[in-house]
C-alpha cells in the first residue's frame, strides 16, 4: 500500500482534495492522508513518513530540504489562479502595482497577464520565510502597494500591516496534483513489485550473489552470500565492507580492465568459486556483480550432467591424455587440437584408417567450453544411404511408412549446444551433401516430412581417410561443403612415419590386453619391440593394438619373445634397412634399448661388434 500525504495550506481545500482523491483512486492500492499545515516550522516536515508528499510553496521547499529522497509533488497554481488573485487584489485594494510572491518560476506569461489585468506586476521568487520578508520590504521600497502569495506570505504581510491576497488553488490544480501523485504511486508500486520479485529470485538461488558499486560499496547481497560470509540478516548491505570479504581486491581489476574473472577462496573450510563480472548501467561499467558457487556443488552438478549424457551415449570418452606418443608429429597434432578447442570453428581430421582420428575429435570436445554438452558421433559410411538423412535430421510423424508416433529427433538436434562428429565424411552420399551444407550455413535443420525449421547450435568435427581433393576432382564431393568443413584441419600421421611412438604404444596395449584377459605381469623382450618397429603397419594403431592383444593371449610364461613377434609378422610388412636400425640405436633412450648387449645386437644385424661400434659412431656425427 502506497501512502500519499497531501499538505493543504488552508482548510477550504480539505473538501476539494478529499473528494478528488477518493474519486481518482478507486481500485488502486493508495492511502491518502490530508494534513493542514502552514509554513516550515511544523513537526510534520521532519516526521512525515509517507511515500509521496503533495505540498505547496515554501512548505514543499522545506520538505525537499528535510526529506532527502522523498517523492515531493508541488501543487502548481495555474495562470487562471494567478489572474483571479490579481483581479481580487485590484478590486479589494484599488491598486495597480502588485507584487507576486512565488517559490518557483511562474508557469504563465506575466506580460500577457499585465495587459489583460491592467496592472503592473512584479514577481518575487522565494525559498523560505526570510526570503518572503526581504521580498516584501524590497517591494515596498519600489512602490508596490499590495501582494499576492501563499498563506505564509499573507501571515507575514498581516503582521507587517501590508495588504495581501492569498493565491488560492483552483480545482484544476487540485486534480493535476492528485493525478500526478497517483501516477507516481503506480510507478513506485511497480518498482516495489519488481524489487520483491528480484529479492525472491536472488534469495532462492543456491548461489551467493552480491552487487558492488564502483566505489566498492555493497549495494545488494542475497541470503546465500550472507550465509557464506556469516553476515546477519539485520545488517544493512551498506554496512558491509567489501574489503573484508575480498581483501585481494580482484573486483577493482575487473572494473579497470572490463573483463570477467574467476577466483577461488575458502570460507568455513569450504571451497568456493566466485565469478566477478562488470555491471553495466547505460553502457558504462558502474560496478561488479559477484556470483559465488560452492565448488563441491558445481562438481556434483557436472557429474550428474555427464552421467545423463553417458547414459544416452552422448559423451566424449577420450581426452588428449589418451593420445599416446612422443614423436614430433603426434605432439604437433595434439598441440593443434588443444588450440582448436578454444574456438567454435569446424575441424576436419585427416588420416589413414586406424590412426586415431576419433580420439582427436573426443579430445577437442572435452577441452572446449562445450564439454558439458552432448558429443554425438556418427559413421557416415556405416549407415545405409536411405536411412542416413532421417538419422541426421530426424523425421516428423507420418513422414514415411514405419515412422514412430510423434516423430524422431535427428542427431544434429541431439547435439544441440555440443559437438557432432561426422566420421568417414568422404563417404557421405552426394545428394545429402547439399543438405549438410545448408545446416552449416543456416544453423538450422528441417526434419524429413516437416515444413518448419529448428534452430541449432552445433560444432562440426569431421574425419576422413580418403583423398578429398581427388574426390572433389571426380565430382564425388562438393567443394563448397569441403571448405565449410575444412576451416581448421589436423593431419594424423600414419604409424610408419612415427616409429618413435611404437614402444610407448606397445607397452600400453600389452598392459591393456593383459588386464582385459585377467592376466598379470606380461612383459615383452626388447628385441620383440625392435621387431615390431620394423613392420609397415598398414592398419596403423588399430592393427598394433590387435597384434599386442594376440601376443598377450598367445604368450607363454607371461613373456613375449622376439620369436613370438616374428611368428605373427604380416606378409606385407617391410624389413628395416641397416640405416633404420642405426637410427633406432641413436634413439635407444626412446625405445629402452640400453639393456641390450651390443654383441647380441651385432649378431642380429649380421655384423661384428667392432663394425657396429664404428657405424654407430659415424651415425651420431
Amino acid at each position: 500500500m502506497i501512502k500519499v500525504a497531501i499538505v493543504i495550506p488552508y482548510m477550504e481545500l480539505l473538501e476539494v482534495y478529499t473528494e478528488c482523491s477518493k474519486r481518482l483512486s478507486v481500485g488502486r492500492e493508495i492511502e491518502f492522508q490530508i494534513n493542514n499545515i502552514r509554513g516550515t516550522r511544523d513537526n510534520f516536515i521532519k516526521e512525515c513518513s509517507a511515500d509521496i508528499i503533495v505540498a505547496r510553496g515554501i512548505t514543499s521547499a522545506a520538505l525537499r530540504n528535510e526529506r532527502h529522497g522523498a517523492y515531493i509533488i508541488d501543487i502548481e497554481v495555474t495562470g487562471y489562479d494567478i489572474f483571479n488573485a490579481i483581479i481580487s487584489c485590484k478590486n479589494k485594494f484599488d491598486c495597480d502595482n502588485v507584487g507576486i510572491i512565488v517559490t518557483r518560476n511562474v508557469l504563465c506569461d506575466i506580460e500577457s497577464l499585465k495587459q489583460i489585468a491592467g496592472a503592473n506586476l512584479t514577481v518575487f521568487k522565494v525559498n523560505d520565510e526570510n526570503d518572503i520578508i526581504n521580498a516584501i520590504k524590497a517591494g515596498e521600497k519600489s512602490g508596490i502597494k499590495a501582494f499576492i502569495g501563499g498563506t505564509t506570505a499573507k501571515k507575514i504581510c498581516d503582521e507587517m500591516g501590508i495588504k495581501c491576497i492569498i493565491m488560492e488553488v483552483g480545482p484544476e490544480a487540485v486534480e493535476n496534483s492528485v493525478r500526478i501523485a497517483i501516477d507516481a504511486a503506480e510507478s513506485i508500486n511497480n518498482e516495489r513489485s519488481k524489487t520483491i520479485i528480484m529479492k525472491n529470485v536472488l534469495n532462492n538461488t543456491k548461489n551467493g550473489v552480491m552487487a558492488i558499486t564502483k566505489k566498492g560499496n555493497v549495494e545488494e547481497i542475497n541470503l546465500e552470500a550472507r550465509d557464506i560470509f556469516g553476515i546477519s540478516q539485520i545488517v544493512h548491505p551498506k554496512e558491509i565492507t567489501i574489503e573484508e570479504l575480498f581483501p585481494r581486491n580482484e573486483w577493482k581489476e575487473v572494473i579497470k580492465k572490463n573483463v570477467s574473472k574467476d577466483i577461488f577462496f575458502k570460507k568455513q573450510e569450504m571451497l568456493y568459486m566466485a565469478n566477478i563480472s562488470p555491471l553495466f548501467i547505460d553502457g558504462d561499467v558502474n560496478g561488479v556483480l559477484i556470483t559465488i558457487h560452492n565448488a563441491e556443488r558445481v562438481r556434483e552438478t557436472e557429474s550428474k550432467i555427464r552421467a545423463k549424457l553417458r547414459k544416452k551415449g552422448l559423451v566424449a570418452k577420450y581426452s588428449v591424455d589418451d593420445i599416446l606418443g612422443e614423436s614430433d608429429l603426434i605432439k604437433q597434432a595434439k598441440k593443434m587440437s588443444e588450440k582448436y578447442s578454444k574456438v567454435n570453428s569446424n575441424v576436419l581430421i585427416v588420416g589413414e584408417t586406424g590412426t586415431g582420428k576419433e580420439l582427436f575429435a573426443h579430445s577437442i570436445h572435452n577441452l572446449s567450453k562445450r564439454n558439458m554438452q552432448p558429443f554425438v558421433a556418427v559413421n557416415c559410411a556405416a549407415v545405409p544411404e536411405n536411412l542416413l538423412e532421417s538419422e541426421l535430421f530426424g523425421y516428423s510423424e507420418g513422414a514415411f511408412s514405419g515412422a514412430i508416433r510423434g516423430g524422431k529427433m535427428g542427431l544434429f538436434e541431439l547435439a544441440h549446444g555440443g559437438t557432432i562428429f561426422l566420421d568417414e565424411i568422404g563417404e557421405m552420399p552426394f545428394n545429402l551433401q547439399a543438405k549438410i551444407l545448408r545446416v552449416l550455413e543456416e544453423k538450422e535443420v528441417r526434419r524429413v516430412g516437416d515444413d518448419k525449421v529448428i534452430p541449432i547450435d552445433v560444432r562440426v568435427i569431421s574425419a576422413t581417410n580418403v583423398d578429398m581433393p581427388k574426390k572433389i576432382a571426380k565430382g564425388e564431393f562438393r567443394i563448397d561443403l569441403y571448405y565449410r568443413l575444412n576451416l581448421l584441419d589436423i593431419t594424423v600421421a600414419p604409424l610408419r612415419e612415427r616409429k618413435k611412438d611404437i614402444p610407448i604404444l606397445v607397452g600400453y596395449f600389452i598392459k591393456q590386453a593383459a588386464s582385459k584377459n585377467f592376466l598379470t605381469n606380461i612383459d615383452i623382450d626388447e628385441r620383440g619391440v625392435i621387431e615390431l618397429c620394423k613392420w609397415s603397419w598398414s592398419g596403423n594403431v588399430r592393427e598394433l593394438r590387435n597384434i599386442c592383444e594376440r601376443l598377450v593371449v598367445l604368450s607363454e610364461y607371461n613373456y613375449i619373445t622376439e620369436e613370438d613377434v616374428k611368428a605373427l609378422r604380416p606378409a606385407d610388412s617391410v624389413t628395416f634397412t641397416e640405416e633404420d636400425r642405426l637410427s633406432l640405436l641413436k634413439k635407444d633412450d626412446d625405445i629402452n634399448l640400453s639393456s641390450i648387449k651390443k654383441n647380441e645386437l651385432a649378431r642380429a644385424m649380421g655384423i661384428s661388434r667392432t663394425t657396429l661400434w664404428r657405424r654407430l659412431k659415424n651415425a651420431s656425427k
